[in-house]
């Protein structure tokens, strides 16, 4: 599978543009500020109907424009499909084949995308919230039936934390048992999920790295299945004090470990940086194994974070399983620093967005 052509208007500084990517690897190059970023935001919005960035709709549509659209079309087994999104100020509408798609779960599966930006390595030394939610993400990305329980879970989440700041104990009761219900899904699809990752990533990481080191992912739920009804019991009380639910799979947080000590206070900034990308490279192989097909793989800026080594062991498992990739750098001469087989350059400068002479098809 991979992306054949994407058409963008108004979409950020991006006012139009119409482009062609090859198979495999697709370098975007311009100086910092110019829209890279913008572009594999783009890319991103196809396959997830949202993008990786926090923003509001407006903020995606160019200046003084009253709607964006991002055009794509992919090939899969040698039968190509569109994905149309169009942004409005007041709505957003996304179309596959020209049907309609009304819900994320719709879309999953059509065009996987995973991306490696460089705030993925801020995760590692901040809060659990940020890491609960990369945790969330892949396994929305890697298994079919785990949005529905993720959105039941925070809606009755959302609904019992409304009573306790108001007050209604006559309905907390109900509402508690649904709420240890859906989450008692939860704990188990992250724990499941967790443990499937652990031996795909320390392969990678050692793909990655060229050393030896045992790596792994610790899931590190709030409170266990077996234990969270007498928790939520327990904390009722502190909850109507504090008019909201303090226990649950949404304190939860995910530990990663290097030779059994934890990454964010005892890894180097190199073994942090390999770290991360085994995940997003975990992730690929996991995409894989659901859908049978690898994803298209974007890296933002990759140079600026890892070294020559990282880099070069990175592409050799890409061109090894023709993932196709876009990568954005402000290196004009990152394809001669590599080996890139079937590679296509791109130049951006305030939006506009070129192919560059001499493409290796």
């Amino acid at each position: 599978m991979y992306l054949k052509k994407i058409i963008i208007k108004n979409f950020r500084n991006i006012s139009e543009t119409d482009l062609t990517f090859c198979k495999q690897f697709n370098i975007i190059c311009g100086l910092n500020g110019q829209g890279k970023t913008n572009l594999i935001e783009a890319v991103y919005l196809l396959g997830n109907g949202r993008t990786f960035r926090s923003a509001k709709v407006t903020d995606l549509i160019c200046y003084e424009k009253e709607s964006a659209d991002v055009y794509g079309v992919i090939d899969s087994c040698r039968l190509e499909h569109q994905i149309n999104i169009n942004l409005n100020k007041s709505f957003r509408k996304v179309t596959l084949d020209g049907k309609n798609i009304h819900t994320a779960a719709e879309l999953q599966g059509k065009m996987p995308v995973v991306v490696f930006n460089p705030d993925d390595l801020l995760m590692i030394k901040q809060g659990p919230d940020a890491r609960r939610k990369y945790l969330d993400r892949i396994i929305y990305h890697a298994d079919i039936g785990y949005l529905k329980k993720y959105q039941r879970y925070y809606n009755i989440l959302k609904q019992r934390n409304v009573l306790l700041r108001e007050k209604k104990r006559s309905y907390i009761d109900i509402i508690d048992e649904q709420l240890i219900e859906a989450g008692i899904k939860i704990i188990t699809a992250r724990g499941s999920f967790v443990k499937q990752l652990t031996d795909c990533l320390e392969l990678s990481y050692n793909k990655i790295s060229d050393n030896s080191e045992k790596v792994k992912m610790h899931y590190k739920p709030d409170v266990t299945a077996d234990r969270y009804r007498d928790t939520i019991r327990d904390s009722l009380e502190l909850d109507f004090q504090r008019g909201m639910t303090n226990r649950g799979p949404h304190r939860d947080d995910l530990l990663f470990l290097l030779n059994n000590r934890q990454l964010k206070q005892f890894g180097s900034q190199g073994q942090q940086r390999s770290f991360v990308l085994a995940l997003k490279i975990t992730e690929l192989e996991q995409i894989n194994i659901c859908f049978g097909k690898y994803p298209i793989l974007l890296l933002d800026d990759i140079t600026s974070e890892l070294d020559t080594l990282r880099v070069q062991n990175l592409i050799s498992h890409i061109t090894g399983n023709n993932i196709q990739t876009i990568i954005t750098t402000t290196n004009s001469k990152l394809s001669d620093l590599y080996e890139f087989n079937h590679v296509t350059e791109f130049e951006v400068s305030s939006g506009i967005i070129r192919h560059k002479e001499n493409n290796k098809i």
